[in-house]
Parts: structure tokens; C-alpha cells; sequence
């Protein structure tokens, strides 16, 4: 799909009710594309206590699809800054906290040939966000664009999460907040797409779960419907 312009976009918002499916289907293409490609992959946290364990998020894939490997592990890089991937012993991606983006910045060149990059739960329950968040993500990304030698080349920037609220620092930023109907599909914008998903065999087998039904209300709607929590 392209972006209001008629162009391919860079940034792609993908929300959803629970377990619908998007962090496996980010990460499955990331390690497909590496593979395939040579195409290596970028995984965006808030913080640096949140990059420790990051290769664990890949074992489902990997459970799955043998083919692409059999381990993931990672590896802590500039005292912690951010965190060095590799599949099979083999350097695939990496793992950058957004909170110190001046400290980001002097590793553009170790970025290089970083194509996909993932921000997974870009909403949060809590509304802990960092402050300035969204110029911080933008440092960050600009930061792995000009690597290679390039001023700027093209990333591929999946933003992923659950419906949370529409009073986000990235639907501020891009005015998706006010541009949400009901039973919206896909919203376009300058550089970056949204799409607002639903899962109906995830929402249904979340709304069987005892769990949902002792707690019912809007908590469970938000994860079973396309409704935002907040």
C-alpha cells in the first residue's frame, strides 16, 4: 500500500486488539528477509533495561520456521548501549534503546545495512512515555538512515501495538487521532500508513478465556474488538 502521496512509505503503524499476530509477523519477515536478503533488522526500546534478554523474543519464530535457524543471542555493546543479535553465531541486527539518541548517533556506521526496524508496543497502558518521545524515535531512525555512506537512504519502520489510546505521542504527531472513524481500516499520511486491524479468531479465543470473563468491561473489549482502551 502507499502513502497519501501515492509513494512507499517508510513508517507503518499497526494496531490491534491482543494477540493478533503482529510481533510475529514483523519478526518472521525480519528474519526472512535476512536470510533471503542479507537484510539486517533494528529492534527499538524506550530503555536499557528493557534491551537484556532481547533475542528471546524470536523463539516462537524460530520454533516455527527451522529454516531460517536455530538460535538467537545477543550480545551487550558499548556498555550496554545497545545490544548486538546473531542467528546461528552469525551478526543479524541489534537492539537500541531510543531514551540517549545523541549516544546512538556515533554508531551510524554499525548501522549500515540495518533495512527493517522494529517499535514494538509503541502504545502503553500506563502512559509512561519518555519525554519527547517521538523526536527522540526520529533522532534514532534518522541515525540508522545515514549509515552506509548515505546523507539518507530508506528504512522500513513497523510501529506495533495493541488498541491502547488514541492519545499517543505518534497519533498526535501525525494527526491520526482526529482522523479515526469507526470501522477504520487503513489511515495515510506524508511517509507512513496505519492500519488498524482485527484479529477475529484471536479476539474470540481471548473472549473464551476465564480470565476475560471474570474481568469483562472495556478492558476485555479492547482486547477482543477494535476499541480502544483509553
Amino acid at each position: 500500500r502507499k502513502d497519501l502521496n501515492g509513494e512507499t512509505p517508510s513508517i507503518y503503524l499497526i494496531t490491534s486488539n491482543r494477540s493478533a499476530g503482529k510481533t510475529f509477523g514483523a519478526l518472521d519477515l525480519c528474519l526472512k528477509e535476512f536470510k533471503e536478503q542479507g537484510r539486517m533488522f533494528m529492534l527499538l526500546y524506550r530503555t536499557r533495561d528493557e534491551l537484556s534478554g532481547c533475542d528471546t523474543i524470536f523463539r516462537d519464530v524460530l520454533n516455527l520456521h527451522k529454516e531460517y535457524g536455530l538460535e538467537m543471542t545477543s550480545k551487550s555493546t558499548s556498555n550496554g548501549l545497545f545490544y548486538t543479535l546473531f542467528l546461528d553465531g552469525v551478526e543479524c541486527g541489534y537492539a537500541v534503546s531510543i531514551r540517549q539518541p545523541d549516544k546512538v548517533k556515533k554508531y551510524s556506521g554499525t548501522f549500515a545495512k540495518v533495512y527493517n526496524i522494529i517499535f514494538d508496543e509503541f502504545m502503553l497502558e500506563t502512559g509512561d512515555y519518555i519525554k519527547n518521545e517521538d523526536e527522540r524515535l526520529y533522532s534514532v531512525l534518522m541515525t540508522v538512515a545515514r549509515g552506509g555512506g548515505a546523507v539518507s537512504r530508506y528504512v522500513r519502520v513497523f510501529l506495533l501495538g495493541n488498541n491502547v489510546s488514541t492519545v499517543n505521542p505518534y497519533f498526535l504527531r501525525f494527526g491520526i487521532n482526529d482522523r479515526i472513524k469507526p470501522n477504520t481500516k487503513f489511515i495515510r499520511g506524508d511517509g507512513w500508513i496505519c492500519h488498524l486491524a482485527t484479529n477475529e479468531y484471536a479476539s474470540q479465543e481471548v473472549a473464551k478465556n476465564p480470565i476475560s470473563r471474570a474481568f469483562g468491561g472495556n478492558i476485555v473489549e479492547y482486547s477482543t474488538q477494535q476499541k480502544f482502551l483509553l
